[in-house]
């Protein structure tokens, strides 16, 4: 079943909770996907996910990008002097980039637990997030964690609000795809300021 509405005006115990459960399903035998914007979005659950390894709070699995978001990626690389310190030391020997997705090298990578950081956020059709979605929404063992803003006419709305048992269409050539995964869940971890911050920034400069 999908998460309650709910929302944490506390950063810090969102990115608790999404350890909690990234951890359950990767020691589980299962895997993870972060659908992600390739423009900061990825960089930033990147960091994320690499503090919670070192701290022990997330299994140290293979941790993969796909997408826009890698090119991106070696911009921040190139550029570490314009960046804030904690993103200054990302590195591509903290994660592997994978090629393209087709239906083979997609079973051969969720064979192990591993986390996959990829492109769109939204999970358009045919981008490697929908690509992965495809198959990972078959299997109880998985996870689909979305962390950002999810449009209404998109299938990552469709994907996140459906139920085990729904069927849902990843490309207009194919039948819908039975649903079966419960671990699709959202963390609000919104690179914008949220209201509260927006009313603090009012309340400072009043």
């Amino acid at each position: 079943a999908n998460d309650p509405a709910y929302h944490s005006q506390n950063r810090a115990q969102e990115i608790e909770r999404f350890a909690v459960e990234a951890a359950r399903i990767l020691s589980g035998g299962g895997c993870v996907l972060i659908p992600a914007f390739a423009l900061g979005k990825t960089q930033e659950l990147l960091i994320i996910i690499h503090r919670l390894m070192t701290e022990g709070k997330i299994p140290p699995v293979p941790l993969h990008i796909s997408g826009l978001g890698k090119s991106i990626t070696e911009i921040y690389q190139n550029f570490p002097l314009y960046l804030r310190p904690e993103a200054s030391t990302l590195s591509f020997d903290l994660f592997s980039v994978l090629g393209f997705l087709d239906d083979l090298s997609i079973s051969a990578l969720l064979k192990d637990p591993c986390l996959i950081v990829a492109t769109n956020g939204m999970m358009v059709e045919k981008t490697p997030s929908a690509r992965l979605a495809r198959f990972m929404v078959r299997e109880e063992r998985h996870g689909i964690f979305f962390c950002g803003y999810i449009d209404p006419d998109t299938l990552g709305y469709r994907v996140f609000h459906a139920q085990p048992g729904d069927g849902v269409s990843f490309l207009p050539e194919e039948g819908p795809v039975p649903i079966v995964n419960p671990n699709i869940k959202r963390f609000y971890l919104s690179s914008h300021a949220d209201r509260h911050e927006l009313l603090e920034i009012a309340r400072r400069l009043h």
